[in-house]
């Protein structure tokens, strides 16, 4: 009898070991077919957002990008080989470039000379600034407190220009040469000190980079000759 009840708790053990063995097996699988799953679903979200960012790179536009003036209108950029006005704008342009040019006073010189450089190149302004300094003008208009204005005396012409003779150019840039007859006053309070002289001024003008100027063209050799009658 005693042998029989140790036979059946043993047996007993046994099924309960077995069942917990079960138990936790199926607990691992449960688990680890629910980590599968989990898995399944990521994966399907990664690739998925994958095909999408694709999409979407593809569809977003470039961004452009132009230049501006100061106002903040668009400035068409324009090769530098090639002109950029008209004749008529840029024969405007070249008489307010002169009158700016001669327009100081024994008052303002510093500022109106450094005004005028807006309508230079950097070497055309180096070649103004000589200019001022070998003809001594100045050193007369500060010394006799003299007023200098400029006025444009006939029509600008265009003596030449890269479209017309292509070898016509400033490293490469397009380039206009124009000629201006302009009168150019000096006086003061004593009407004996007035100095009307007229000049025929002759001026390269050169595109340039619109970040540079304004209008993308500067002046690059200034010269001026009297008129004598």
């Amino acid at each position: 009898m005693n042998d029989k009840t140790v036979t059946q708790n043993d047996d007993l053990k046994y099924i309960g070991t077995m069942e917990m063995v079960m138990l936790r097996n199926y607990y691992y699988f449960s688990t680890y077919r629910r980590l599968m799953i989990v898995c399944l679903c990521l994966l399907i979200i990664i690739i998925a957002l994958a095909f999408f960012l694709r999409y979407e790179t593809k569809r977003l536009i470039a961004p452009r990008y132009f230049a501006t003036t100061i106002e903040g209108a668009p400035l068409p950029l324009i090769p530098l080989n090639q002109p950029n006005m008209q004749d008529n704008a840029l024969k405007t342009w070249a008489m307010e470039a002169a009158v700016e040019a001669y327009n100081v006073n024994f008052a303002n010189y510093r500022t109106a000379i450094q005004r005028a450089r807006n309508y230079f190149t950097p070497d055309g302004y180096e070649l103004y600034l000589k200019a001022i300094k070998e003809s001594r003008n100045l050193d007369a208009v500060k010394r006799k407190k003299m007023i200098v204005h400029a006025q444009i005396n006939g029509q600008p012409q265009i003596l030449n220009d890269t479209s017309r003779d292509p070898s016509f150019n400033v490293n490469g840039a397009y380039a206009w040469r124009v000629q201006i007859p302009i009168v150019v006053t000096y006086e003061n309070s004593n009407p004996s000190d007035k100095i009307v002289l007229p000049n025929i001024l002759t001026i390269t003008i050169t595109r340039m980079n619109p970040l540079e100027s304004a209008a993308s063209i500067g002046i690059n050799e200034f010269v001026s000759q009297g008129v004598y009658s």
